[in-house]
């Protein structure tokens, strides 16, 4: 009986570490969260994802991607879309621009756009940025 109460003890002392370290960590990639009516001067969430990593997350007024048949903008409160782009560069409107960066650029892989209750989420296998304009 000893040695099946130690095994027990191990046991519970097994599953409380477990229980530790999922509480310490978070998913990777988690989502953000974002109420379906969202008020109108909320700005748009715009995340740039790669496969193991998140390259760039802002919140926007606008962006303006390549597709493979031209450019499209995408306003805050946008339908929810998936589109395919193209590579090339991309431009934010960032919602609180800094006297100097009103805008930033980054050139993305071809990739996937998923655009849905004020979250784009751009998925990509390679992203840098630019240098940003005053614009």
């Amino acid at each position: 009986m000893a040695t099946k109460t130690k095994i027990d003890e191990l046991k519970e002392a097994l599953k409380a570490q477990i229980k530790k370290e999922k509480e310490e960590q978070a998913p990777r990639n988690e989502r953000v969260s974002v109420k379906r009516m969202a008020p109108p001067d909320q700005p748009m969430r715009v995340r740039i994802l790669g496969p193991t990593e998140i390259f760039a997350s802002e919140d926007v007024k606008s962006l303006m991607v390549n597709l493979p048949d031209g450019k499209m903008s995408v306003q805050r409160r946008y339908s929810s879309v998936i589109e395919r782009l193209k590579e090339g560069e991309i431009k934010l409107k960032l919602a609180y621009p800094t006297s100097s960066v009103k805008e930033k650029k980054y050139h993305i892989s071809a990739g996937w756009m998923i655009t849905s209750h004020n979250l784009c989420e751009i998925l990509v296998k390679s992203c840098e940025e630019k240098t940003s304009s005053k614009k």
